[in-house]
């Protein structure tokens, strides 16, 4: 990694800095409009999609072949993630 000096002004910085903040808001955002609009599921719930015992599936999420929100559920975008990867 090149290792360059970038002189600018405070006002072209402070506009660099807030372009940046505000398109990681915006991604942001839309990353959490879509897991909102998503319909989250058990695991149960995807074991019975699936004809899969819970254990299986809940191997699956310790394996990292799905993966689960912060309180456990899979997105159902998700759910088809993993089935499309299987075929």
């Amino acid at each position: 990694m090149d290792n360059k000096v970038i002189l600018t002004t405070q006002n072209e910085l402070a506009e660099i800095v807030i372009i940046g903040a505000q398109k990681a808001l915006a991604e942001y955002e839309a990353e959490k409009a879509h897991k909102s609009n998503c319909r989250r599921l058990t695991i149960n719930q995807v074991a019975k999609r699936l004809h899969r015992a819970h254990t299986t599936i809940k191997k699956y999420v310790d394996r990292g072949l799905i993966t689960v929100t912060a309180d456990g559920r899979v997105l159902e975008s998700e759910l088809i993630r993993f089935l499309d990867a299987e075929k």
